[in-house]
């Protein structure tokens, strides 16, 4: 009995496969496919190319989703203002945190912003995992979470956010920078994170747009009329501050007071 050889896969075969795959697979017509382009939030690399400050302000997604503060400002005095680089309009009207020592500051300092309303020193919740529970267990006395001698998580979180523009992801490359050898191999910041501090991003649609073109404008504006000053009686307790009282002149003026002193040397003893 002779056995022959079977081929599965003879010449005839390969043909008739490559050609039952050419019929079977689906013919995609470039032509209609929508072409990929630069975009940054509804902007065009062209538009992007030749923007100005003015031109970011006038779109209505940031203007509608800024921080009120921010917006305020702006609408005082827009059409010089719309001149001012995003960038420095928010760490502009927000330099007053720099006076605060904590939250409660925050809030005492900015009582119409909504984004503050919410804010706390302390954690909302008590977290049993994440960087918030590992900072809780590693804590020690004389050990501070920060290498400048700062433990207030939260309000390092809100100045990142709000005099720097920064964004999560940069906020979590500070903070490997500026955290104690002490506090070594914490879990990064999150969204969770900020929220039981209470802390706040701008609206989303603003801060897209705003972290996109954050170095847009390297420069700083001068604006014709400067941004109004706290009361000079801010104090971190919230106490009010009077200035010390100025002494009286004893004498109306200095030669009147070289004649008196004068005359007292060199008047005749037992006189």
């Amino acid at each position: 009995m002779n056995i022959q050889k079977i081929n599965l896969f003879t010449p005839n075969s390969k043909i008739q496969l490559k050609e039952h795959n050419n019929q079977t697979a689906p013919k995609i017509e470039t032509s209609n496919l929508p072409m990929i382009a630069y975009k940054d939030y509804n902007i065009s690399f062209g538009e992007r190319l030749f923007r100005t400050p003015a031109n970011f302000f006038e779109q209505n997604f940031n203007r509608n989703n800024m921080p009120l503060t921010m917006k305020q400002y702006l609408f005082a005095d827009y059409e010089d203002r719309q001149n001012m680089p995003p960038n420095q309009m928010l760490k502009l009207v927000f330099d007053d945190i720099n006076l605060a020592k904590d939250m409660d500051d925050v809030k005492y300092l900015y009582p119409n912003e909504p984004l503050f309303e919410s804010l706390s020193n302390e954690p909302k919740v008590k977290a049993r995992t994440g960087i918030i529970a590992e900072i809780e267990m590693m804590k020690e006395d004389g050990k501070t979470l920060f290498k400048n001698g700062q433990d207030n998580l939260g309000f390092y979180i809100l100045k990142k956010i709000y005099l720097e523009g920064k964004s999560l992801k940069e906020i979590n490359n500070d903070f490997k920078k500026d955290v104690s050898v002490y506090y070594n191999g914490l879990s990064p910041i999150q969204y969770e994170t900020l929220a039981a501090y209470g802390i706040k991003f701008p609206k989303n649609a603003f801060w897209k747009s705003f972290t996109a073109t954050r170095e847009d404008f390297p420069y700083e504006y001068k604006p014709r009329k400067p941004i109004e000053e706290r009361p000079t009686g801010f104090h971190t307790n919230h106490a009010p501050v009077t200035a010390p009282k100025k002494p009286e002149k004893k004498f109306k003026s200095l030669p009147m007071q070289w004649l008196k002193v004068t005359a007292a040397q060199n008047k005749p003893k037992g006189v």
